[in-house]
Order: C-alpha cells, then structure tokens, then sequence
C-alpha cells in the first residue's frame, strides 16, 4: 500500500503524474517503463504541470497585500512539498526523467546499451530469420515428428491424424524423421538425396554411427516468394501446387472448372521422399500467393496476382488432369 506525505499543494505531484500516464497512454499499447516514448511524454507532462505550480505557489506568496488591509507581522511562508521534497524540485526531477527516457528508450529496453555492450553486440552475426516447416501426417494414426541437430538438441511434437503442425527453425542442420506412438520410426528420408551435397552433410559421431544432416536455408527476402517448407510423415504423399487465379470468382460452377485444362495449370510437383520446399529453386518473381494445405479457394483476387493451391495426391495416383479436376471439385463443392 503507497502512502503519500505531502503539505499543502504537494499532493498534485502525483495526481499529475496519474493523470498524464492516463492521458497520455491512450496514444500507446505498452504503458510500462520499457517504453521510452510513452514515459518521456509522461514526465515531461507531468514536469510542466508541477513547474507552472510551483510558480503559481511562488507568486500567490510574494504577492502585496490589498490596499487597506490590515498590516500584520510576517508569518512564515508554508511549504508545498511532496515526499518532503519542495514541488520545485519535483517539476526539476520530473523533466529530468523525461529526457532520461527519451534518450535511454527505456529501462529494460534492448535497444538501450552501454558503450561495452554495443561493442560486444556489434561484433556478433545478426540473427538470421527463422524457417517454418510444416510436417504433414497424412496417414490414419497419430504421428511423432522429430526434429535434431548436432549440438544433440531435439523436439519431438505429436502430430494427429490427416492434418499438419508448423515450427520455427534457424538456419542449420537437421534429422528430421517420423515415429509412431510406440517410437518406432516410419520414415526419415530417401536414401538416393543423401549423395546430393548442396542439401545433405554427412555427419560421422564418436560412436561411428553416421547421419545425414538436412541443411536448412534462411527465407529469403523477397517479400512475395514463398518460404515455409513441408515434412511428409510418410514419404508418400506427393504435393503438388496449382495455378487457380482462373477460378477465383463469385457464382463458379462444376463447368467452370471441367472446361480448363488443368495439366497446363499444373506449377510444381513434389517428390516427399526429401524436405519439399515449393518454388524454392523456380526463379519465379511473379507475384503470388501460395494457399496452404486445407485452405479454401478465394471467390476473388487482386489485380496481378497469381494464386497458387497447394493439395495432395496419393503415391499410387497418376497426376493427370482429371485427378487434379476432381480435386478442385471436391475443394469448392464439397
């Protein structure tokens, strides 16, 4: 419980701090000392107020008595003081927390450093932008994903049945593989990408074991590319992704899309025997949107934009234009 010693005017300090903090913190989300703005603004409010009081303080005090007014002995002038401390002083305090403030950005704010941290950070290698991978299960069982690098760390997430979980990743090496719920393993990867070096390092341990390592890349920067990979679980299930821009449109019918010729729509096919990173090697500068796996297909789209669907097919299926058909029927209609 806060207690308040004040005298006289002294107890607008902190109703002038409470009032601006209020005020003030409708123009913000984070109210707390981190936000260097917000408390700067604060205090400098508050720093004025208490000024313009202590001034009016000052001059009610030193003002002339009214002519015909009874001339008495001085009295002692009384103080205005919060805390003890003279509100003056207070309105001097008050702005210097303000420009601390405004120029720290806050106290535990990471952008605020000493002169050794700076250095320190300086020399350290930005922080790469994370990887999401998505691992499909698109079996009947509920699945374990499994992810590891060298230094031993692993994550390992369940993963239900004919749907898909996302995770963030940094740039680097990894086993990736798939257990069921007695840990057995039912796929890691295809043997014949191990030999392809620009994906894979083989990575021998003290025990002699031998592994090979997925390399994993940073996004890139290209705000319209697409960068989220996929983990098929059972090193089956083939992705694949269409060009649907021609059927995003209200009032489409069955004909709509029997009347296309879906081969040529056809973007991009995936084998899942390795991580599937989609357009990851096309080039494409186009600019579209890529629609996860389960997500609808839009009735409308921007004016130069492509948009690109993502869906599955079994491994004994034929990608031909009637399978394809049928999966965009069962899509929309379905």
């Amino acid at each position: 419980m806060i207690v308040f010693i004040w005298s006289r005017s002294g107890i607008l300090v902190p109703i002038f701090f409470f009032l601006s903090a209020w005020l003030i913190g409708y123009a913000y989300d984070d109210h707390t000392m981190k936000n260097g703005p917000y408390m700067g603004f604060v205090f400098l409010s508050t720093s004025l107020l208490v000024l313009i009081q202590a001034f009016l303080v000052k001059a009610i005090q030193n003002a002339p008595p009214e002519e015909g007014a009874e001339q008495t002995e001085p009295q002692p002038k009384g103080r205005h003081t919060f805390f003890y401390i003279p509100v003056f002083y207070w309105g001097l305090l008050t702005a210097g927390l303000c420009v601390y403030f405004f120029v720290s950005g806050g106290i535990g704010n990471p952008k605020k450093r000493s002169n050794d941290s700076y250095v320190n950070t300086s020399k350290k290698e930005e922080e790469k932008p994370k990887r999401i991978i998505n691992f499909l299960n698109p079996t009947q069982d509920t699945l374990y994903y499994y992810v590891g690098d060298p230094e031993g760390n692993e994550q390992k997430e369940k993963v239900g049945p004919n749907t898909y979980v996302n995770l963030e990743i940094e740039p680097g090496e990894y086993l990736f593989g798939a257990f069921d719920l007695e840990d057995n393993l039912v796929f890691s990867h295809a043997d014949k990408y191990e030999t392809d070096k620009s994906k894979y390092h083989k990575v021998k341990e003290k025990d002699g074991d031998v592994f090979y390592y997925r390399i994993v890349s940073s996004p890139t920067t290209e705000k319209t590319d697409y960068d989220e990979a996929w983990y098929v679980m059972d090193g089956k299930k083939r992705l694949m992704i269409i060009d649907v821009t021609e059927i995003c449109f209200a009032d489409r019918t069955e004909k709509d899309i029997t009347s296309i010729n879906w081969m040529d729509h056809l973007v991009e096919e995936y084998d899942p025997g390795d991580l599937i990173e989609p357009l990851s090697a096309s080039g494409n500068k186009t600019n579209y949107t890529v629609l996860n796996l389960g997500e609808d297909i839009p009735k409308r789209v921007k004016s130069g934009q492509l948009v690109y669907w993502m869906t599955s097919l079994s491994g004994d299926v034929k990608i031909t234009d009637k399978a394809i058909e049928q999966r965009v029927i069962s899509k929309i209609f379905e």
